[in-house]
């Protein structure tokens, strides 16, 4: 049986004062903290992210909870998704974080933004961004988006930060995409 996610601690040492903060065009990513909970908890709380979500939004609770994960995720791999900031507001997350994905040693991209954001390039510009820091710390690593096969904006998204679409790599309702698998 194959192992189809998971979570292996991988570290990268010197590099993460590089990554914890980054700035693009338009974006400041930072290193998520507990004080950012608020305003994730409303994004991912909004029905209108959640759209393609079979059972919809999840609970406030269930989003502190994936929210503390992603704070660990930086505390076990030094890497991990990033605040999306425009100006001064959150308007996000997006990044990588090093999973196992069909027994493969892989990113895992990521990005949430708020409707408000949308429409922008915001999640665009951070995914690619985001890619190239995958591609720095472990460029033998595959990255890979997975998305509902309705969200076609997630999947342009990914399309546009250089991911393929692997048919053969789909699973339980999701599609995947992948740069260098």
């Amino acid at each position: 049986m194959r192992q189809r996610r998971g979570r292996r601690c991988v570290t990268f040492g010197s590099m993460v004062t590089e990554i914890e903060v980054r700035v693009t065009a338009r974006l400041r990513r930072r290193r998520p903290v507990m004080d950012d909970v608020k305003s994730i908890v409303a994004i991912d709380s909004d029905p209108r992210t959640n759209l393609h979500r079979p059972g919809g939004a999840p609970s406030p609770d269930q989003n502190v909870q994936t929210f503390g994960e992603f704070v660990r995720g930086w505390e076990e791999h030094d890497v991990g998704y990033w605040i999306v900031e425009f100006g001064d507001d959150v308007i996000g997350m997006a990044g990588v974080e090093p999973q196992l994905f069909w027994d493969r040693e892989c990113w895992n991209l990521y990005y949430r933004l708020s409707p408000s954001a949308w429409g922008n390039g915001f999640a665009v510009e951070a995914a690619k961004d985001a890619v190239t820091v995958a591609s720095s710390l472990q460029p033998k690593w595959p990255v890979v988006a997975r998305t509902r096969g309705t969200n076609y904006a997630a999947a342009r998204v990914a399309e546009n930060a250089g991911l393929r679409r692997c048919p053969d790599l789909d699973i339980s309702g999701f599609e995947v995409f992948a740069r260098s698998w």
